[in-house]
C-alpha cells in the first residue's frame, strides 16, 4: 500500500493518516487518553487538550512528541505542533473545504481511462489479497489518473518545485508557493536583525519582495523585541536596536534623546487602541502600528 500511495502522489496524505490513527502507540496512553490529534497541515499537527494543564505539559514536550512521530513514521513529517481546546476541535472538524469552480465530480465523470491505464491500476494493486479492500483502492487510483487526465486537459503544469500539478497561470503550486513565501519571510527577518536601520529599498537589493511583506515582517520583530526591552531601558542593545527598527536610523545617528523619543512613541502606537474619546466628546482615530512604521 505504501508503494501505490507514493506511485499516485499520496504518500503524503497517506503518513499523515498514519499519525491520526496510531496516536496512542506514538504518544503512549496517557498523552493519547488526554488529547486528540486533529489534523496535519503544512508539516504542523494539530492536537486538542482536555485542559490547558495539558497543553502546557505538551507544550514542553513539542520537540520530544515531534521527533517520536517522525521517527514512528520514518519521515520528517512533522516541524511543529499547536493546541486548542476540545470545543475549537469539534468546530474545526465540522468545517469542510468546498470545491472551486464547476462541479469536479461531473467533469471526473466524463473522463474516460483507455485499456493500457486501467491495466496499470489493476497491476498496482494486485497485491492486496482483501478483495474489498484491493475494489476500493482501484476505483481511488482510478480517479487520480482521471484527475491528472482532467487538468492536463485544463492545461495544467507541472509544478517548478515539486511533480504536483498546478494551473496554467502559476508557476507553483499552493503548497510551494507557501512554502517559498514563509522562507522568503525569514530571510527578510534575518536582514531586519543583522541590519534594523535597513529600508525596503536596501532589502530590495538583496531580496525582491513586496513591500507590504517587508512591513509586516518587520512589525513581527518590533513586537517581540519591544517585550524584550524595560520601560525605562534606553542604553541596551536591545532597545537601541528596537529604536533602529522602528525609524530605521542607522547606529552613527543614534542619541539619548531619539531613543527615548522614539520608544516613547512606540510604546504609544502599541498600547493605544484604535479609537479613543476626548472629554469634549470628539472621536480621534489611532493610526495602526503599520501606518506608522517608517518606510
Amino acid at each position: 500500500m505504501p508503494k501505490m500511495f507514493q506511485s499516485i502522489g499520496m504518500r503524503k496524505q497517506y503518513k499523515a493518516q498514519l499519525v491520526l490513527f496510531y496516536w496512542k502507540k506514538i504518544v503512549g496512553k496517557d498523552i493519547a487518553a488526554n488529547t486528540r490529534p486533529i489534523r496535519i497541515s503544512f508539516t504542523t499537527l494539530l492536537i486538542s487538550a482536555k485542559s490547558s494543564a495539558w497543553a502546557n505539559n505538551l507544550m514542553m514536550m513539542k520537540l520530544e512528541i515531534i521527533s517520536k512521530i517522525n521517527s514512528f513514521i520514518g519521515d520528517t513529517l512533522i516541524k511543529d505542533i499547536r493546541f486548542c481546546s476540545y470545543r475549537e476541535s469539534e468546530a474545526a472538524a465540522e468545517v469542510e473545504e468546498l470545491p472551486d469552480g464547476p462541479d469536479l465530480g461531473r467533469l471526473l465523470h466524463k473522463v474516460n481511462l483507455c485499456e493500457q491505464e486501467r491495466k496499470i491500476v489493476t497491476e498496482k494493486c494486485s497485491e492486496i489479497k482483501d478483495e474489498a479492500l484491493r475494489s476500493r483502492l482501484e476505483r481511488l487510483y482510478q480517479k487520480q489518473l482521471q484527475k491528472e487526465k482532467l487538468e492536463k486537459q485544463y492545461e495544467y503544469h507541472s509544478c517548478r518545485r515539486c511533480s504536483t500539478l498546478c494551473a496554467k497561470e502559476k508557476e507553483y503550486c499552493t503548497s510551494c508557493e507557501r512554502v517559498l513565501r514563509q522562507e522568503k519571510e525569514t530571510k527578510i527577518r534575518e536582514i531586519l536583525l543583522s541590519k534594523p536601520w535597513a529600508r525596503y529599498s536596501d532589502i530590495y537589493e538583496q531580496l525582491p519582495c513586496s513591500r507590504e511583506m517587508v512591513n509586516r515582517q518587520r512589525i513581527r520583530v518590533l513586537q517581540r523585541l519591544a517585550a524584550t526591552v524595560a520601560p525605562n531601558d534606553t542604553k541596551s542593545l536591545e532597545a537601541r536596536t528596537l529604536v533602529m527598527l522602528y525609524r530605521s536610523l542607522p547606529p552613527d545617528q543614534l542619541n539619548e534623546e531619539n531613543i527615548t523619543k522614539a520608544l516613547h512613541r512606540l510604546r504609544n502606537d502599541m498600547m493605544w487602541p484604535k479609537t479613543f474619546k476626548k472629554k469634549s466628546g470628539t472621536v480621534w482615530q489611532k493610526q495602526p502600528l503599520s501606518a506608522v512604521v517608517k518606510k
